[in-house]
């Protein structure tokens, strides 16, 4: 651990990549594990088609109104901790963040009063956000909107609301009005982002970071696996290989990479992200 820790110190451009498993010590729920999301509320719930079931629609929103409820009161963690320690002594490159509690951007907060911003690599999207599904219009996630959502049902947009009482004074045709719902990816989704961020990645491997670290995520994500690759490829290209290997691709968490990263791993160091980032 402390040959680790010391090649973390050393390294000026890492990225890291995020997962549930740097929050749950918040108390903010994971996805996979028998308490995670998926078995409390079905994973049914986290398609696109969502929409189209009324049941799993109001349980998408019970889903919505608790995960905010808890991400609002959450202290955060040490992992949260370390990245801010990063970002501010300036070795951080880039965060590809898997969570949408924002808990990494409220320790930013705290120490600096600026949250992380674009190195902050929201995979998922955010979840203080929400976004009308046909204007687009996009509001602040607040009291009123969490109640409406705890009663299964998704806020009105207020922008398409305003839209229409003009277009009635106006003696014009009524229009459909849209519903403002949180601005997180789903499953069957395509990223509304995904150009922008294949961009940042593209961009963030030509400036040759020098350290990967992983942490709090199991890797099942397609998408995720595929940026860890990428990255693990282009750090193994430049670096000589040793009899110590040196650790510039580590992976943090309870259980084992999926054995296609196997070799693209330097170290797994078996624990929690907050032990390990404690240490």
């Amino acid at each position: 651990l402390d040959f680790i820790a010391s090649h973390v110190a050393a390294s000026s451009r890492i990225v890291v990549v995020a997962g549930a498993g740097i929050s749950t010590s918040a108390g903010i729920p994971d996805f996979r594990s028998r308490s995670g999301a998926y078995g409390q509320f079905g994973r049914s719930v986290f398609s696109l088609n969502m929409h189209q079931d009324r049941d799993v629609r109001a349980r998408f929103c019970l889903f919505v109104s608790q995960m905010k409820r808890l991400a609002d009161k959450a202290v955060p963690t040490a992992t949260h901790g370390l990245i801010c320690k990063l970002h501010l002594r300036k070795q951080l490159l880039r965060v590809y963040n898997q969570n949408i509690d924002g808990l990494e951007d409220k320790e930013a907060l705290l120490k600096s009063g600026h949250d992380l911003g674009e190195t902050n690599v929201k995979l998922h999207g955010q979840l203080s956000v929400l976004a009308c599904n046909l204007c687009h219009h996009e509001a602040e996630f607040d009291a009123a909107h969490l109640e409406i959502l705890e009663g299964g049902s998704f806020p009105p947009c207020v922008s398409c609301v305003l839209r229409e009482e003009a277009r009635a004074r106006d003696g014009r045709r009524p229009h459909r009005t849209g519903v403002l719902v949180p601005s997180i990816v789903l499953y069957d989704e395509p990223h509304p982002r995904a150009n922008e961020i294949r961009k940042i990645k593209i961009r963030d491997i030509r400036n040759h970071p020098d350290m990967v670290i992983i942490l709090g995520t199991s890797l099942h994500v397609r998408g995720v696996k595929g940026v860890v690759l990428e990255f693990a490829r282009e750090i193994h290209s430049k670096a000589p290989r040793t009899d110590r290997l040196p650790p510039r691709v580590v992976y943090v968490n309870l259980t084992p990479p999926p054995k296609v990263l196997e070799s693209s791993i330097d170290y797994w160091v078996q624990g929690s992200a907050d032990q390990w980032s404690q240490h």
